[in-house]
């Protein structure tokens, strides 16, 4: 196609192009289209294919001009993004500025803006400085731990006493406000030492007994979700079922049950207090980064496109559907508990999606900078921890990575972690405070409600 093109950066990171199709271009697509349409066009008082031009035209120029400029459009799109330097967003659709139709004998002009990648500064993270705490594991730690093993391979069976603080409830109940039915559910399973239920009726309940009713009221501290907060409702509810959990014996037989490489209670320890060991270390590195990335994206410059944020606040709310097993309903639901819409939720997470954004796109920023490059060899020590099949040869199984999108996600992923780790290397790490892995968590559970 015989066309001439340029682009020009415009603000928050978009591009025009305006491109530039030979008339003759114009010419030849308008012909085509006007062949095509006296061939099989059927006009009142014209043989099929024998209505005149002249016809056609006077009645329907307007929409074949329409139908050429569309398929010129696209076709010069096509071609011109091919040789430009500055390529759209994946996700970002180019929109058309101040369209006009053509005119026959006329080189035929149109504009396209679109979003593009931004040019950003940070500053220099070499100078940044982070703090390490040092997490020691106690016994507590690997007590909890086995308490986590004990409870897993528990098992449930009818108690017909009262119940208790671990026990798991099954009740029917219907909560009214201000004499209104609010919310009913005829089969919900309490977990006594959980707080999971949304009116939080385990205090409720306990010493109850299977059968038993109970009506009461009941007020919720503004600090509740907005549904419940600040109101008080009128329950009435009844216990169906009482199940207990038994958990079994900490002897040797129980540690042969968690892993069988572990023939004794001792052993089964030794292994829990090293896993605890790596865990707190990553963890310790984890809160590092993080914090190098806090610091980063306050030095952040650039502009970044609309679309970028609707597309991460897009991402946030399908990890929630997938969490619910890709049931949207159920989705909808859990939002509604907490007066929140799909688009309302999307909406409240742009500070967030910003900040997920301006991160990846600093990682991206190192690994260009820093010549960050993943070879085979990368690629092959990555996998190796995966393969589970040894029949299979690694050249192999890279070369049916390499023949599908696999690959290039995984030599993404490295580049992500090499970046990281780069990062990590390079900052000045100060000597924090030593804590517990207790104490490490509750810190980094307050500064997460902080913010």
């Amino acid at each position: 196609m015989k066309l001439n093109y340029e682009t020009i950066e415009k603000e928050k990171s978009q591009v025009s192009l305006k491109i530039t199709v030979d008339k003759e271009e114009i010419k030849n697509e308008y012909e085509k289209l006007i062949s095509d349409v006296q061939d099989k066009a059927e006009i009142k008082g014209f043989r099929k294919g024998k209505v005149p031009r002249a016809v056609l035209e006077s009645k329907f120029k307007e929409g074949f001009l329409t139908d050429v400029a569309s398929k010129i459009i696209d076709n010069a799109f096509k071609e011109a993004i091919e040789k430009v330097d500055k390529k759209p967003i994946a996700y970002s659709m180019p929109k058309l500025e101040n369209f006009q139709l053509p005119v026959l004998e006329s080189d035929y002009t149109f504009e396209l803006i679109y979003d593009v990648f931004p040019k950003i500064k940070i500053g220099d993270f070499k100078k940044i400085e982070a703090e390490s705490n040092e997490i020691k594991i106690t016994d507590d730690d690997v007590k909890s731990e086995i308490e986590k093993y004990q409870k897993e391979f528990s098992t449930i069976k009818p108690k017909e006493g009262s119940i208790g603080d671990n026990d798991i409830v099954n009740i029917e109940y219907t909560v009214n406000h201000e004499g209104k039915e609010f919310y009913t559910n005829e089969n919900e399973y309490i977990y006594m030492d959980k707080k999971y239920d949304m009116f939080k009726l385990g205090e409720d309940i306990k010493g109850l007994k299977k059968g038993d009713e109970k009506e009461f009221s009941k007020t919720f501290s503004k600090d509740e979700i907005e549904k419940i907060a600040d109101k008080t409702f009128d329950i009435k509810l009844k216990i169906k079922e009482v199940k207990e959990e038994v958990k079994p014996e900490l002897n040797d037989d129980f540690a042969k049950q968690v892993n069988e490489k572990f023939d004794t209670m001792e052993k089964l320890k030794t292994n829990i207090r090293e896993q605890l060991a790596k865990y707190a270390e990553n963890l310790t590195k984890q809160k590092i980064v993080d914090e190098i990335f806090d610091k980063l994206c306050d030095t952040f410059e650039g502009e970044i496109p609309q679309s970028m944020i609707e597309e991460q606040k897009e991402l946030f709310y399908r990890n929630i559907v997938n969490n619910f097993g890709g049931n949207e309903k159920k989705v909808e639901q859990y939002l509604k508990m907490q007066n929140l819409t799909k688009e309302s939720y999307k909406n409240q997470m742009e500070e967030s999606a910003v900040k997920e954004i301006k991160r990846g796109l600093i990682i991206q920023d190192i690994i260009k900078t820093e010549n960050i490059n993943i070879s085979d060899d990368d690629v092959k020590e990555y996998i190796k921890p995966f393969i589970t099949d040894n029949s299979k040869n690694i050249d192999e199984i890279i070369d049916n990575y390499k023949k599908n999108r696999q690959y290039e996600m995984i030599k993404e992923e490295i580049e992500i972690k090499k970046a990281i780790d780069y990062i990590y290397n390079n900052v000045k790490i100060k000597k924090g405070k030593k804590l517990t892995l207790d104490e490490f968590n509750k810190q980094s559970d307050n500064k997460k409600k902080k913010k």
